[in-house]
């Protein structure tokens, strides 16, 4: 049925009867201009002659030493970077690894561990776009004194393209025909078919050391808890079970940088602990405040809080071959069903957008959805009917017997997280559909993404500032495709924008891939995410990046005051 005729959001029929429900949220008054405009600049600093933003630092220069301490809400799953699905395991992982390339907060490539970027014009990129060489540094070593070659980025690539890895991202593996090392300092990829965005598959995560990993089971290796072995600018000690993960300074760093002694990630399964925990001074920084903290945190005078729109949402992720929701207009009648505008008004304080796309509202072809599937509980009922779904004695729909029950997962711990999915719950019981939200800890969330043994979860993705990186969740063939989403004529249209230089022609691709995923409801999106990070003014250099999913692209620029 056409969706087109309904445009105005409903408030009216949830908002008070789900308000007294869930004991009532309050409303928020800061408006995101203001809120902008009193947190820090989210622009990068002046590039240094490296090509990496500048620290802001005193005429004196960056300072070794000290101790920062990092408050995390979650514990990774995994400490190898091509293995862990969530982000507080790229955040740690960033620390102890470097990656050839790294991408800064305007998109662009900037060498780390590549002596240089490949491109056309140094004849690192050829001209039928089918091979890509990668000029390494030839000062770099890992932390045991291991000299760092292109035999360990050949291996890296083997060892994840192995189908028996649980590799959480082969985006980009799909295209290549072989790789070579031909020599020590030299890594050639020869592509299947033409790529202008191959850069982006050794941009984000980190190069493995060969000596240590092959010999070992790339799944189990107890490498992956207790990555002693890197090559970034600090070094693994110790992590701690629901407490702490440490690294300390790699005194060997093999290019300016890697200033503090050692860096702490707490473990604090609890958003209104973290806060206290600012409050006191614990910590020293907390990506990702919940938005009701926000206002808090910008009162405390020790603190700069950054606010960044990022390449990211916050969505229902929803199992598209599960037995109910692989129906198509279930899906489309949960997403008329949810008022997304009452959830960022209400628990998200106005602070961020309602938003209805696979894509990111900052990319460069982003496409404003969000009035396909309006707040309209009258067309979500209409399309349960016509699914089969009718009302049941208790108010939830039946169909030959059986209930209209879902299982939602959601991560535990998070307030802001539970206040959402419960209002969510309550809109959807109006429309006749039963919920029932399981709390579980991160890596049990991102376990049953993987397995895809799961109905619906609710949680947040992030992405590249390129649009290459949507590919690895909606390509049926990646090992990110969580969405059980198989859509051979979308899988071309993300090939396809693959191989195109030119801008327009590319943005084309993926204006239609979004008109077909948005209608076919693949997801349930709710809003556009912020990254609103809190920084204690003694930390030097931290410059937010919203592109690159965490903020640890340049952590080895950071430094503190005595």
């Amino acid at each position: 049925m056409s969706t087109q005729q309904h445009n105005q959001p409903q408030a009216g029929r949830l908002s008070r009867r789900a308000f007294l429900r869930l004991g009532g949220v309050a409303a928020g008054s800061l408006s995101l201009a203001a809120l902008v405009a009193a947190c820090a600049p989210a622009a990068p600093a002046a590039p240094s002659a490296g090509g990496q933003p500048a620290p802001a630092a005193p005429s004196s220069g960056p300072r070794i030493g000290g101790e920062l301490v990092i408050g995390s809400i979650q514990e990774p799953d995994s400490l190898n970077p091509w293995l862990t699905g969530l982000t507080v395991g790229l955040e740690v992982e960033a620390m102890i690894y470097d990656s050839l390339t790294r991408v800064d907060p305007a998109g662009t490539h900037v060498p780390v561990l590549a002596a240089e970027v490949p491109s056309l014009e140094n004849g690192g990129i050829s001209e039928d776009l089918l091979t890509y060489v990668y000029k390494l540094r030839d000062d770099v070593t890992w932390h045991d004194g291991t000299p760092f070659t292109a035999a360990d980025v050949v291996f890296t690539f083997e060892a994840i393209a192995d189908p028996a890895v649980n590799a959480r991202s082969r985006t980009g593996f799909e295209l290549v025909e072989s790789v070579e090392a031909t020599d020590d300092h030299t890594v050639v990829f020869r592509l299947k078919t033409p790529s202008a965005v191959f850069l982006e598959t050794f941009g984000y995560r980190g190069i493995l050391p060969k000596h240590i990993f092959e010999n070992e089971d790339m799944n189990t290796s107890a490498f992956n808890r207790a990555p002693t072995v890197g090559t970034g600018p600090y070094k693994f000690v110790e992590w701690v079970s629901g407490d702490r993960i440490v690294v300390e300074r790699n005194p060997n760093y093999y290019r300016e940088g890697g200033y503090i002694d050692r860096i702490v990630y707490r473990i604090v399964p609890s958003s209104d602990s973290l806060l206290t925990m600012l409050e006191t001074g614990e910590i020293d920084m907390r990506f990702g405040i919940i938005a009701e903290q926000v206002p808090i945190v910008q009162a405390l005078a020790d603190y700069t809080v950054h606010a960044t729109p990022a390449h990211a949402y916050f969505h229902f992720t929803i199992n598209n071959a599960d037995p109910i929701l692989g129906d198509k207009r279930v899906r489309q009648a949960l997403t008329h069903g949810l008022n997304k505008r009452l959830i960022t008004d209400t628990v998200l304080k106005g602070l961020v957008q309602p938003h209805g796309s696979p894509v990111a509202q900052p990319s460069w072809v982003y496409v404003d959805h969000n009035a396909r599937f309006p707040y309209d509980p009258d067309a979500a009922v209409a399309l349960l009917e016509e699914a089969g779904w009718t009302p049941g004695s208790d108010g939830i729909r039946v169909k030959n017997g059986e209930r209209l029950s879902l299982t939602l997962l959601n991560i535990a711990g998070d307030s802001e997280r539970l206040q959402i999915v419960q209002l969510a719950q309550a809109m959807w019981k109006d429309i006749g559909v039963e919920v029932n939200i399981n709390q579980v800890d991160a890596p049990t969330f991102v376990a049953a993404m993987v397995e895809q043994n799961y109905q619906f979860a609710y949680g947040f993705w992030g992405f590249s500032v390129d649009p290459s990186g949507y590919n690895e969740r909606w390509l049926s063939t990646s090992a990110g495709h969580w969405l059980n989403y198989n859509n051979p004529y979308v899988d071309q249209l993300l090939l396809d924008a693959l191989r195109i230089i030119d801008r327009e022609e590319r943005k084309a691709k993926y204006v239609e891939f979004q008109e077909i995923v948005v209608e076919d409801a693949t997801n349930i999106w709710v809003y556009n995410r912020i990254f609103f990070d809190a920084v204690k003014k003694r930390v030097h250099g931290f410059v937010p990046n919203a592109g690159t999913g965490t903020n640890m692209w340049n952590v080895h620029e950071w430094w503190l005051e005595s």
